[in-house]
């Protein structure tokens, strides 16, 4: 094998997905071993060879697991920075008890991007290679997975992360150390097969390769190819209908219930996954919780709740809110704010003025048998005027407020903040539902009060 396969392939990988444009501040990361040396080396080569006149800068992670070697490990990748006169970042972390490998990942996906959203580094390139591809599909298949599952480890991702020797094996890797005369850290935790993942690499995937199929390898990686392509797809294909399917309320997203239940299963699937990904949920879901979502949507009448994998879903009505756990506030269920007029006042999602304005001749026309009416006559009312959430017991016009919902189908969490303007007990407006009868203008009324409601620093 000659080196400049290697540096052709990765050369390949790096324009077939645009990972880098001239001029970037990139990040890699280098944990000492053998792969990101080899991907630190590659890359420099490849900047002098295609001009690109990237910044370079090393990025390591200290985990702190295995004592004085992850010291010499950080140490080692310290001068090899200063030795090619690079920028150095490095953190030191604890890791919290469970699962050791997964939380790894966890503070690696931190520190990268806590470096990117501090404008330290664009983008950050990691040494995952195609043999690690293959594993994680394998280790992903034997766990469980659906299609997304399958894509693997993505040549970009929306954190800015690029990996640049996907089409590399890792014998590749480590020919190319040797020919070049690179130094590295042997890790020998990476040989202990009670880790699940040195267990599939060591063991299980040379079994299978042997026994099955000698070009394992290639198949996974291949698959994971085929995977990617269809997430893209799908990506692209929700993407273009997200404004005119859904809408934002409240931190959540809305989305009407005879839409959802004319999808067809795949695209039903698909949408709830992507409610999950677009409200940053921290738990993560899978295929029987999607499911027990798409139960609640597919009922054919009544109201509904579910939490499951980090999403809070609400059936009301016509409509499925989809809102991340803990995400609502539960201390703004009541709240109350004194208004005058003249002034105007924030409340939960807005704001509302209460502008003085002077009759007209056209008054009684417009609003005195009007629904929805938002003049007030203010000869009737008092100063003490406040301006609230709804309460149980509220009445407009001698009719339950709630029963006001139920007519107009007005779905449970928009009714959490539903703002009154009430005179003591007394309800004087009330949005959709206007003023009620008896403090609305009258033929003689000289001085009226106009409800005005401001959602994004606009009129509603």
């Amino acid at each position: 094998m000659r080196i400049v396969s290697v540096l052709d392939q990765v050369a390949g990988t790096i324009f077939r997905y645009s990972m880098v444009r001239p001029g970037i501040r990139l990040g890699v990361a280098v944990s000492g071993g053998i792969d990101s040396v080899c991907l630190l080396d590659i890359l420099r080569r490849l900047d002098a060879r295609e001009g690109w006149g990237l910044e370079f800068a090393v990025i390591h992670l200290n985990h702190q697991l295995r004592a004085e070697q992850s010291d010499s490990d950080e140490q080692f990748v310290r001068e090899l920075a200063a030795g090619a006169d690079l920028g150095f970042y490095c953190e030191r972390v604890t890791l919290p008890p469970g699962n050791i490998e997964g939380q790894g990942r966890e503070a690696r996906r931190r520190f990268f991007a806590a470096l990117v959203a501090d404008g330290k580094v664009d983008a950050v390139a990691t040494g995952h290679t195609r043999s690690d591809q293959a594993e994680t599909v394998l280790f992903r298949v034997l766990r469980g997975t659906g299609l997304t599952g399958l894509a693997g480890i993505l040549p970009v991702t929306q954190e800015k992360l690029i990996r640049p020797l996907l089409a590399v094996k890792r014998p590749q890797v480590e020919e190319y150390a040797r020919a070049q005369g690179l130094l590295w850290r042997d890790d020998a935790s990476n040989a202990d097969t009670a880790l699940a993942r040195n267990s599939l690499r060591h063991l299980w995937l040379p079994q299978l390769s042997n026994a099955w199929n000698p070009r394992l390898e290639d198949a996974l990686a291949n698959l994971a190819e085929v995977a990617q392509a269809e997430e893209e797809h799908w990506n692209l294909y929700l993407s273009s209908r997200w404004p005119q399917w859904t809408s934002h309320y409240g931190g959540g997203l809305v989305m009407g219930i005879r839409l959802l239940q004319a999808m067809d299963l795949a695209t039903q699937r698909r949408v709830i996954r992507r409610c999950h990904g677009d409200l940053n949920c921290q738990s993560g879901l899978g295929l029987e919780q999607v499911d027990a979502i798409r139960e609640l949507v597919e009922r054919k009448t009544g109201d509904g709740r579910i939490q499951t994998g980090g999403l809070d879903v609400m059936r009301s009505f016509d409509w499925v809110r989809f809102i991340a756990v803990g995400a609502t506030d539960p201390g703004s269920r009541f709240w109350s704010l004194l208004i005058r007029a003249g002034e105007r006042v924030p409340i939960p999602g807005g704001e509302v003025e209460l502008a003085v304005v002077r009759t007209t001749e056209s008054v009684e026309a417009e609003c005195l048998y009007n629904e929805g009416s938002r003049l007030l006559d203010a000869s009737a009312i008092g100063e003490a005027l406040e301006i609230r959430s709804w309460r149980p017991g509220d009445r407009l016009n001698g009719q339950k407020v709630k029963q006001r919902f139920q007519e107009a189908r007005i779905p449970l969490w928009q009714r959490r903040d539903w703002p009154v303007l009430a005179a003591g007990d007394e309800v004087l407006w009330t949005r959709t539902f206007g003023v009620d009868e008896r403090w609305r203008p009258r033929k003689t009324s000289m001085k009226l009060l106009e409800v005005r409601e401001f959602r994004d620093g606009t009129p509603s």
